[in-house]
């Protein structure tokens, strides 16, 4: 169930974005970047200067909190349990207030 609700939510914040930016290929492209982009930057991260920015990106992108609510993770600190629904659940309200302001003050 909280698989669904994640991609669910993740789906929100996809049209959430698609409103605020109102270019299909510009959202498709954002959301490609923020689902992806910090777990492929993480993975060619080299360096003890970043080790501590590379553990985050690892903890936090979208395909680490999906394995966590599979109970198979990648590393093993940050969120665990329920937390990447919650965290998901934040950003996806504060993505779809920012949607329904801008939209509301675009569009007449």
């Amino acid at each position: 169930m909280g698989v669904s609700l994640y991609v669910a939510l993740l789906g929100l914040l996809a049209l959430s974005v698609g409103s605020m930016v109102r270019h299909s290929a510009g959202a498709i492209t954002i959301m490609i970047g923020v689902v992806l982009l910090p777990l492929v930057l993480a993975l060619f991260m080299r360096g003890d200067a970043l080790e501590d920015v590379r553990e985050t990106m690892f903890e936090y992108s979208v395909p680490s909190q999906l394995g966590i609510m599979f109970s198979n993770t990648m590393v093993d600190s940050g969120p665990s349990g329920w937390d990447p629904l919650l965290i998901i659940l934040v950003v996806t309200g504060a993505a779809l207030a920012a949607a329904f302001s801008v939209v509301a003050k675009r569009d007449v």
